[in-house]
């Protein structure tokens, strides 16, 4: 196959007009196109991926697309600033992130892979809540947080102009640990109508974070779940298992990682 004129990963011709680069090659529009790259940061990751990254990818965001179809959200705040929709569903214990201006479905994602957020303006941080501490241990984040977990807002505050207000969600997910939302990019006085609107609006997607946060499925609540089904005589064969795993894992009560874990000792691998 010439790399140059093949896409690597449906085969289909490209030419200089119709191409993406990628790691080891290039891609066709389609594919980019499933791969997201409605933004600058979707073609920078598109730019650093290899095929089968960009295989991997698109197979999940299939799968993401039949959750989203059946998410039906229960609450949802909208945010003009950041440009975004925040909606929970709470009946299956999922949520999404809603970019207005890109046309691909959010990824879904489940309550309990939310390990946290953080508020700064500037290189301030001004609150953080969730599990924060524990995702800079484990390399999630990159810099310092700067602020101890549960610190309340407006404790750190700064003083004159600011230009720069963002929230940083951390995310249960090795393909994209976090999602920054930016409510401001633009000069503004502190404590003047722009900044005070746009604290308001973090405040709403915040109130709904929280939520999310106080209603993760404790892990306890995770055991006896699983130990439900393991000794319910409905499910007596390892497939029988594994399809109510699978069940499971598509309603976002657990992650496709504890599914694939699960499947893998019903199979004895």
């Amino acid at each position: 196959m010439d790399d140059k004129k093949m896409c690597r990963v449906c085969g289909s011709p490209v030419n200089m007009l119709n191409r993406f680069k990628i790691a080891d090659g290039f891609v066709c529009k389609k594919c980019a196109d499933q791969f997201g790259v409605g933004s600058l940061d979707g073609i920078n990751a598109l730019g650093n991926s290899t095929t089968q990254d960009v295989i991997n990818r698109i197979n999940r965001s299939s799968k993401n697309a039949d959750l989203f179809e059946s998410f039906t959200p229960t609450k949802e705040t909208f945010s003009a600033h950041a440009g975004v929709i925040l909606a929970i569903d709470d009946e299956k214990k999922q949520w999404c992130i809603h970019p207005k201006k890109i046309k691909n479905p959010p990824v879904v994602y489940s309550y309990n892979d939310l390990i946290g957020y953080e508020v700064l303006e500037g290189n301030q941080t001004i609150q953080t809540k969730g599990g924060l501490g524990s995702a800079v241990a484990g390399g999630l984040l990159m810099g310092g947080i700067g602020a101890v977990a549960g610190a309340g807002i407006g404790k750190k505050k700064s003083k004159g102009k600011i230009k720069d207000v963002r929230l940083r969600i951390v995310i249960n997910d090795l393909s994209n640990n976090q999602v920054v939302l930016k409510f401001l990019n633009s000069e503004t006085k502190v404590g003047g109508f722009v900044h005070n609107s746009v604290m308001e609006s973090i405040r709403d997607v915040q109130s709904l974070l929280d939520y999310i946060i106080e209603n993760k499925i404790e892990e306890n609540q995770m055991d006896a779940i699983e130990s439900d089904n393991i000794d319910s005589p409905q499910y007596l064969s390892a497939a029988d298992e594994i399809l109510k795993f699978k069940q499971l894992a598509d309603q976002g009560i657990i992650t496709y990682e504890e599914f694939e874990a699960k499947k893998k000792q019903l199979l004895d691998l």
